[in-house]
């Protein structure tokens, strides 16, 4: 009878260790699990801002070609830095103010692809699927604001420049 109670302490115990193992382990592989959705996570994130790298260093491409006057080059800045909030506006209204912005530095018309690089220069392009098309929409139904000059957009209302076309 005492061997009895001995091997069934016995097994008693090593089934508690058993179940205190497979707690260990089971709490172990959550935390696995958690932690490689964080990495995934990360990654995407990693993915998302690689992307949006090389998207500002594509818009500075066209940028850096221009040479800019020094007192042009503070009215850009200043419009920049003066935008710290636009996150919260809508995309339309961000999309205006850029491109009206951008057409007043050129002085001259500028084409939807010029607005959309500028857009992404100043780092307060709204997220879009297509810039572009979101860009040409913004333009066409602000037209009492825009119109169309040589294959580019002009602030209506103020004379267009003499060769009236956007590079």
């Amino acid at each position: 009878m005492v061997e009895n109670a001995s091997s069934s302490a016995t097994s008693g115990r090593k089934y508690l260790l058993e179940q205190q193992f497979d707690d260990i382990l089971g709490v172990i592989d959550e935390r696995i699990a958690k932690q490689e959705e964080a990495v995934r996570s990360m990654r995407a994130a990693l993915k998302a801002e690689e992307l949006a790298l090389e998207r500002l260093r594509l818009a500075r491409e066209p940028l850096a070609g221009n040479a800019l006057t020094e007192s042009s080059r503070d009215v850009v800045l200043a419009s920049v830095q003066g935008r710290n909030n636009s996150a919260k506006r809508p995309a339309s209204q961000v999309i205006l103010e850029l491109a009206r912005e951008a057409i007043a530095v050129a002085s001259k018309p500028l084409t939807r692809r010029d607005i959309v690089n500028a857009l992404e220069a100043s780092g307060k392009a709204p997220v879009s699927r297509d810039l572009p098309s979101l860009v040409s929409k913004v333009l066409w139904k602000n037209s009492e604001t825009f119109e169309q000059s040589g294959g580019g957009y002009w602030l209506k209302g103020r004379p267009i420049p003499d060769d009236g076309r956007p590079t």
